[in-house]
């Protein structure tokens, strides 16, 4: 029959494809031959070589018998080579049946049979194979991943050829149809495989006809995944395609590196979260490039969609940096932080177009996870750093109500993280908001103690949760007490209509914290008003603490509280312009009359001061203060209100003589020997000017046991004596008719003016109002 094997091939042939080795190879020669002569007839010459191709196919390369395979394998090699360069027609008709014995689990034998027929026929197709290029490579990673060597061995010569094929022809090389396969073939863990893949990108990169960095999203993320391999040169391997790769997009032209950026920035910041250490720094190392291309230099439209594009990505960026920026590796941390302060100076570049609520989100993210990452100083300061940023550059968006709410509890949170630079940071984000609440017209809006609440989520127990000593009812502290002096208590307008000012809610919920953390207000609570003093108005901040103590239900509280602002009121660099203006203040009408010194003024000239003038700073403080004697003694004495001071001091005779009293006092003196109160020292040099000043330290003296205090405030005390002798030698002495204070006994305390003083104006404030509600505070102590 004309479709038998013999009537196709001969006799001779079709004995011999089944024989040895040198019988097998006699009959290549003679198919060989056969095809040559074939092809030079005029007509059926194709169709007899199809028909030889058929024969070999059916009859052969799918007997069950390995040797007719092999036989097979042997004769389509030499039709290929019989054919030449006419082999193109008939390559997918030879091509099929070899890649189908890659397959053949029977016989290793024949799998390496199937890789020299493939060599054989494409080193003769050359660049003809190349349209057949995916079907031949998925037989090259069958082959490389084979059990046995001799056939990864022959594999690994295919791979060579097909490589030479293509750098012969790269401009005919369809890597866009080639890179999906490749992708593909990186999830195999083989480590042949993997390092065939390496292989071939890295050889495609070396192609300026291939751009391999349009290709770059559909397999970046299984490149970075080679990262983590056991293989040191798969490892290797994939870091230098990495670096090639992320070298080709900084060559790219700026639109398209834009598209690229877009496109693989979710890949690279996923990679930021990998298990791997080497993956993570890369990632970083791709998004700090990311963010520092040539681009942003740039002006034009391109860099206004640059900026649309970054504005999407950065909230997500912005979460791998952060979750590096505290890693266990050193050179991880350190690329964090320069990817952190490179994408910091990218979001000031993006204007009105920064995506607010979303890095908010991230950010509180971030700040409340409960893990040991979110627990760090590093973690903690960087969100509190963009926190920042924000408010600069976006205020209006960050000071609605909504995003504060977000934002309050995490930061609240960080005041009590255990690293004082987190507590800095925190504090400075605060002062922030309140002071942008201040210039944006914010404070307008009222704010309740529910502005706080976010939903009853567990972080915000913390900062909220009550003093075990404070009443359940912790008021709102909005509305100050009255007190001595006519018209001092002003009520904003925010009060009167049952709200508050976000300066205020601020500061409440500060000294909410300090009470239900008792050990805060004497470890941090001078670090954390001083950082406070020196980010905001001090004057505004402490009236308003004044204010709030006035309504403390805890007297030990407000005790400690007066105790610690007092002190950094008196000692602080941050508070010296309150301390300036304390002594400013000292001619204020209504202070000079409580010091006894008033300036005659008719009634309508005082109605006219007091109505305009702003209430002195020194009685906005005087009643809270009361509520520690100490602090306001030594509020007197800096105010220069020594008959106020005397006063004070006969009441602490009255007072249990307790250590913790007995200490204050010892602290005052040192204080009055410090630099701070030299004005007050220079003062004992005029003991008849000022004979209320010299009472008020011969009355501490007499309440301190003779130790060290004792000692240091006699020795003060003696160069009294110098003073007298000066003031005797005046040729001139003063009118003490207009200096010498009101009271003239020792320990009067009635406060009656002198006959020869003018009659009391309306703004004159008695010291004895004020010691009859020193004398009401003190009280509440003692019961």
């Amino acid at each position: 029959m004309a479709g038998e094997p013999e009537n196709i091939l001969g006799e001779n042939i079709v004995q011999a494809l089944s024989d040895k080795f040198e019988k097998r190879k006699q009959a290549s020669l003679e198919i060989e031959a056969k095809v040559r002569d074939a092809m030079l007839l005029r007509q059926g010459g194709s169709g007899q070589v199809l028909a030889i191709i058929d024969c070999l196919r059916r009859d052969y390369i799918e007997s069950s018998h390995g040797q007719n395979r092999k036989g097979g394998l042997i004769g389509l090699a030499s039709v290929a080579i019989g054919l030449d360069s006419q082999v193109g027609q008939f390559l997918p008709q030879l091509l099929h049946p070899v890649l189908e014995l890659f397959k053949d689990q029977d016989d290793a034998r024949v799998r390496y049979y199937a890789c020299e027929a493939l060599y054989n026929i494409s080193k003769v197709a050359s660049e003809a194979v190349l349209p057949h290029f995916n079907a031949i490579f998925e037989g090259l990673c069958r082959l490389y991943a084979d059990v046995v060597t001799d056939v990864r061995n022959g594999a690994q010569v295919l791979d060579r050829l097909m490589k030479d094929i293509v750098m012969q022809h790269a401009s005919k090389f369809r890597a866009g149809e080639f890179v999906p396969l490749l992708s593909t073939r990186m999830h195999n863990k083989n480590p042949a495989i993997r390092q065939l893949v390496l292989a071939w990108i890295t050889l495609l990169l070396q192609f300026p006809e291939v751009d391999m960095v349009c290709y770059l999203p559909q397999f970046l993320e299984r490149l970075f995944d080679m990262l983590g391999d056991q293989s040191r040169d798969i490892r290797h391997n994939a870091d230098a395609c990495l670096n090639k790769l992320l070298c080709g997009v900084k060559a790219c032209p700026a639109e398209k590196a834009m598209q690229i950026v877009s496109e693989t920035a979710g890949v690279v910041v996923k990679c930021c979260f990998s298990s791997d250490n080497s993956s993570r720094l890369t990632a970083l190392c791709w998004l700090f490039e990311f963010v520092h291309l040539p681009l942003m230099q740039s002006e034009g439209p391109a860099i206004v969609r640059w900026r649309t594009g970054w504005a999407t990505h950065m909230p997500e960026v912005l979460g791998g940096t952060l979750h590096c920026i505290d890693d266990v590796e050193d050179e991880i941390a350190r690329m964090a932080v320069e990817m952190n302060s490179g994408l910091l100076e990218m979001a000031q570049s993006l204007g009105d177009e920064i995506p607010v609520d979303k890095l908010v989100d991230k950010l509180v993210t971030s700040m409340r996870t409960k893990d040991s990452v979110s627990d760090s100083m590093v973690v903690h300061t960087a969100c509190l750093q963009w926190i920042c940023m924000l408010l600069a550059q976006s205020p209006k968006k960050m000071l609605q109500r909504r995003t504060l709410q977000r934002l309050f509890t995490p930061i609240f949170e960080s005041l009590v993280h255990p690293d004082d630079e987190v507590v800095v940071a925190s504090l400075r984000v605060l002062a922030q908001i309140m002071e942008g609440a201040a210039i944006g017209g914010s404070e307008q809006e009222l704010f309740d103690e529910e502005f706080f609440d976010d939903g009853g989520e567990e972080g915000g127990a913390a900062a909220s949760a009550p003093s075990s000593s404070s009443a359940a009812g912790r008021p709102a502290w909005n509305v100050p007490s009255s007190s001595p002096s006519a018209g001092a208590a002003v009520v904003s307008p925010s009060d009167s209509r049952g709200g508050s000012d976000l300066f205020t809610m601020v500061v409440h919920r500060l000294l909410k914290l300090f009470a239900s953390k008792t050990q805060m207000l004497e470890t941090r609570g001078r670090l954390m008003i001083r950082q406070l003093c020196g980010h905001l108005d001090p004057r505004r901040l402490y009236v308003t603490v004044a204010q709030a103590i006035q309504q403390e239900p805890d007297l030990v509280f407000a005790q400690q509280l007066v105790q610690t602002f007092s002190w950094i009121l008196l000692t602080a660099a941050e508070t010296r312009g309150l301390r300036e203006e304390l002594l400013q203040e000292a001619q204020h009408p209504q202070l000079l009359a409580l010091a006894g010194l008033r300036r005659p003024l008719d009634e309508a000239s005082a109605v006219k001061e007091s109505v305009t003038s702003d209430i002195p700073l020194f009685l906005e403080l005087l009643e809270p203060w009361f509520h520690n004697p100490v602090s306001a003694l030594a509020l007197c004495l800096w105010s220069q209100q020594y008959e106020l001071a005397s006063e004070l001091t006969a009441r602490f005779a009255a007072f249990e003589p307790t250590l913790d009293l007995l200490r204050q006092l010892d602290q005052l003196v040192h204080l009055i020997e410090s630099p701070v109160f030299s004005r007050l020292r220079l003062r004992l040099l005029e003991p008849r000017r000022h004979p209320a000043l010299i009472k008020c330290l011969l009355g501490l003296a007499m309440l301190l046991p003779q130790a060290g205090a004792f000692n240091i405030l006699r020795e003060r005390i003696t160069v009294v004596q110098s003073g007298l002798l000066l003031e005797a030698q005046r040729d001139d002495a003063p009118d003490r008719s207009e200096a010498v204070p009101a009271s003239s006994t020792w320990w009067s305390g009635s406060g009656r003016p002198a006959p020869s003083q003018p009659a009391k104006d309306i703004r004159q404030i008695d010291v004895r109002g004020w010691i009859q509600r020193f004398d009401q505070v003190s009280s509440e102590y003692q019961c």
